[in-house]
C-alpha cells in the first residue's frame, strides 16, 4: 500500500515551531547563518523571562558550543554558558549511574548497549554537555532480561512502571528508579513498534565495541544509530523532540559512512517507511541534509501495510486529538503490529486477549473498569511531574 506524503510544510504534527526552528539552526549552522537566525530568535523570545519548551532548552548547550566557536558575545552567552555548564554536570551524574549499572551486568556477564542519548554523547558529540539527557536507555538480550531485572533491584533500583508479567513480553522496556531519583530505561526490544523475539538480533550482530571507564559498552551502528534517531523523533510528543534533529545531523557529520541499504532495510523489516521518509525529508528540506535521493525513492517502493499507514495518518493529527483518543490509537495500532508480526491474537476476541495480557487482567468484563482506574493514575501522576519539572533552570 502506497502513501504519498505532501511536502514536510503540510505536514503538521512533530515538526518543529519557528522558534524552535531558529534555534535548530543557530545550534547546527555556520557562519552569518548561525548567527542570524540566534538573532532572530532573540527577537521574539526572552531567554530570562519567556518559560521556554523542554525541547528547546534542551538544545541550548548545543547553541551555545556552535555559537562561541562563530565568536558571539554578549549577555546572553554567559546565560548559555551556565545552562551548558549544568548539563555537563548533570550529564557526568547519569554517565556515573551508567557506569553502576554496566559494572553489575558485566559481573552477571550480561552484554549491555547503551541507547539513545548515553550513547550519542559518547561517540558522537565533541563532549559530554552538549547533549542533556534525563535518564539513560540500557539494552539488554531478551533472553538475559528478567536476569537483568533481578540484578538491578537487588541493587536498589526499582520499577517505576507498573508492567504486570503478563505484559512484559508486549512492550519494549521499563523505567527503574534508584533511592537518588536516577532513572534507567531497562530495553529488551530497541523500538516500542517491534516487540517479538529476533527482532533485534541483526541490531547486536552490527553493534560496536566501546568502553565506558574500562568496562565494555556496545553501541548501535551509524546506520542503525541515525535509524533509531529519526524514528525516536519522529513521533507525536506533547513537547516536539526537537534533539533528534540536532542528533541526525550530528551523527552525518561525525559518521565515516552510512550503510543508507541497511537503513532502508531496517525501515522495511520494522514498518517505519512512512515516518522514516518523512524525517529524511525534512532533514533535505531544511538542513541540506547529505542524505541520496535514491534512499528517498527506495523507501518509497517500501511496503506499507495498512496498519502502517493508518498509525502514520494518525500520528500526523494526533496534537488535534483527545488525549483519551491518543491512547485508543495506541492500544489499536500496538496490537496491530503485533498481530503483523505473528502474535497468536485471533479472532473477535484477539483485541480483548491482547488487552487482558497488556494490563494483566483474567476477565474480560474487568477492562472498562480497570481503564477507568488506569487512566485516572496516569492523569494523575503526568500532572505531579508537570508540577514539579524545572522551567529555564540554570
Amino acid at each position: 500500500m502506497q502513501m504519498e506524503l505532501g511536502s514536510v510544510k503540510q505536514r503538521a504534527g512533530w515538526w518543529p515551531t519557528h522558534q524552535q526552528d531558529l534555534l535548530l539552526r543557530a545550534a547546527l549552522l555556520q557562519g552569518q547563518e548561525a548567527v542570524a537566525a540566534w538573532e532572530q530568535w532573540q527577537s521574539i523570545t526572552d531567554l530570562v523571562a519567556d518559560i521556554l519548551d523542554l525541547g528547546s532548552y534542551r538544545l541550548m548547550p548545543l547553541v551555545y558550543h556552535n555559537l562561541t566557536r562563530q565568536g558571539v558575545t554578549g549577555p546572553q552567552m554567559q546565560r548559555l554558558k551556565g545552562i551548558y555548564r549544568h548539563a555537563w554536570s548533570q550529564n557526568q551524574v547519569h554517565l556515573f549511574k551508567l557506569n553502576g549499572i554496566l559494572r553489575l551486568l558485566t559481573d552477571a556477564g550480561i552484554e549491555a548497549m547503551a541507547l539513545k542519548g548515553a550513547a550519542l554523547m559518547l561517540d558522537y558529540y565533541e563532549n559530554v554537555g552538549l547533549r542533556p539527557v534525563q535518564d539513560v536507555d540500557v539494552f539488554v538480550p531478551l533472553a538475559q532480561r528478567d536476569k537483568a531485572f533481578a540484578i538491578l533491584e537487588a541493587a536498589g533500583w526499582v520499577r517505576r512502571d507498573i508492567v504486570p508479567d503478563s505484559g512484559l513480553p508486549l512492550v519494549h522496556a521499563i523505567v527503574l528508579e534508584d533511592r537518588d531519583r536516577g532513572e534507567v530505561d531497562l530495553h529488551w526490544f530497541v523500538y516500542p513498534e517491534t516487540c517479538y523475539p529476533g527482532a533485534d538480533d541483526d541490531l547486536w550482530e552490527a553493534a560496536v565495541t566501546h568502553s565506558l571507564n574500562d568496562l565494555p559498552l556496545l553501541i548501535l551502528s551509524p546506520a542503525d544509530q541515525f535509524f533509531h534517531a529519526c524514528i525516536h523523533g519522529a513521533a507525536f510528543n506533547s513537547v516536539p523532540s526537537i534533539r533528534w534533529i540536532a542528533d541526525a545531523m550530528t551523527i552525518l557529520q561525525v559518521a565515516e559512512t552510512i550503510d543508507w541499504q541497511r537503513v532502508v532495510q531496517q525501515a522495511a523489516k520494522r514498518h517505519l517507511s512512512l515516518r522514516l521518509r518523512a524525517a529524511l525529508e525534512y532533514l533535505v528540506e531544511a538542513f541540506n541534509a547529505p542524505i541520496p535521493a535514491s534512499v528517498l525513492a527506495d523507501l518509497a517502493e517500501n511496503n506499507t501495510p495498512t496498519i502502517e499507514v493508518e498509525e502514520f495518518a494518525a500520528l500526523q493529527r494526533q496534537q488535534h486529538d483527545w488525549k483519551v483518543w491518543r491512547r485508543y490509537h495506541f492500544y489499536r495500532f500496538k496490537y496491530g503490529r503485533l498481530v503483523l508480526d505473528g502474535a497468536p491474537y485471533r479472532g473477535p476476541t484477539g483485541f480483548i486477549d491482547f488487552m487482558k495480557e497488556w494490563w494483566g487482567i483474567e476477565h474480560a468484563w474487568e477492562l472498562p473498569f480497570f481503564g477507568v482506574r488506569k487512566a485516572r493514575t496516569v492523569l494523575a501522576s503526568r500532572a505531579m511531574l508537570a508540577a514539579n519539572r524545572p522551567q529555564n533552570a540554570p
